[in-house]
């Protein structure tokens, strides 16, 4: 538990370089590929180490689950792999969001002030950073501002 305790102290860190990155360097040209050739990379390597590659600790149980039911899928979250591997998941697909709302929101001329707290939201909510920025796209694009 202490190697994944670790690993899930390195994956935050990396994930939260890239959001760095989103926040406070907006206008960074290399911004794109950083995130997506290396952040979203690196947290992908993780995801792929933790799943398929990282052994298994002696004694440790993987209960039975499957994604077609709640149930299934409640089992397949028992095992502390499986939500490591659940959470670099969600900061590498979060960290995609974000990347894809600052790049909408900057063809349609979106403040960078504004497009802050829809980061901050996709980063701790993830759908609900999207929805903020769509109603704030639409807002935008309709009324001509």
């Amino acid at each position: 538990m202490k190697s994944l305790s670790g690993i899930f102290k390195i994956v935050n860190l990396i994930a939260m370089i890239g959001w760095a990155v989103l926040v406070f360097l907006p206008n960074w040209s290399l911004a794109d590929s950083f995130i997506k050739s290396g952040v979203v990379v690196i947290l992908s390597i993780f995801y792929l180490y933790i799943l398929f590659i990282r052994k298994n600790i002696p004694g440790e149980v993987y209960p039975k689950g499957n994604f077609t039911d709640l149930e299934g899928v409640i089992n397949l979250f028992k095992n502390p792999k499986a939500i490591l591997g659940g959470w670099v998941h969600y900061l590498a697909f979060d960290l995609l969001i974000g990347l894809y709302i600052r790049n909408q929101a900057n063809i349609i001329g979106m403040s960078h002030w504004l497009q802050i707290p829809c980061f901050v939201l996709t980063l701790m909510f993830g759908p609900a950073g999207y929805l903020l920025f769509w109603i704030m796209q639409f807002l935008i694009t309709s009324s001509g501002v």
